[in-house]
């Protein structure tokens, strides 16, 4: 079954390109500006080939289209005191707005990321903090929350893998 799925998700980044009219050219920039956002218009020219104005032209109709939405950095949360990450997962009663909820969850600083998920849980949020104290009061703050029935906290003992480069270098590929 796994196959099934890299095919969906292949042929659904197909279809987006499609009507986006990304072509190799587009592709290779993405690829490029993914490993290493700060790299120069100049080298990047140099790099894979093509005049500086047509890298320059293509970076702006990319960020126009909305398929870069930001250009950062990665910063190493260890190094700044987060030794911790958890993954919690909320289930919330459905008759509390769903609105308030989420707008309470973005006002946490430690939650890095919040999706809307299904399954037994409707949210599942990644939290970095300094140590357990620390998590554990950014759970009482999650589960104080109107509408929050449950919480099941999952401590991340160590990362198998952490993926910061989009995966366009898959894209177009048949």
């Amino acid at each position: 079954m796994e196959p099934l799925i890299s095919v969906n998700i292949f042929i659904r980044i197909k279809d987006i390109i499609f009507h986006m009219r990304l072509d190799e050219t587009d592709l290779t920039i993405l690829q490029e500006l993914s490993e290493n956002s700060r790299i120069s218009v100049r080298d990047l020219s140099k790099k894979i080939g093509i005049p500086e104005s047509t890298i320059r032209f293509r970076i702006d109709k990319l960020v126009k289209k909305g398929i870069i939405k930001q250009f950062t950095i990665l910063v190493d949360e260890t190094a700044l005191g987060y030794s911790i990450s958890a993954l919690i997962e909320i289930r919330y009663d459905s008759a509390v707005n769903r609105d308030e909820l989420e707008k309470a969850l973005n006002s946490l600083e430690n939650i890095t990321v919040a999706y809307s998920i299904t399954g037994d849980y409707d949210y599942v949020v990644i939290v970095k903090c300094s140590g357990i104290e620390e998590l554990n009061d950014i759970i009482i703050k999650i589960h104080e929350i109107n509408g929050v029935i449950r919480c099941r906290t999952h401590v991340v003992l160590s990362k198998v893998k952490e993926m910061y480069v989009n995966p366009v270098r898959y894209v177009g590929e048949d």
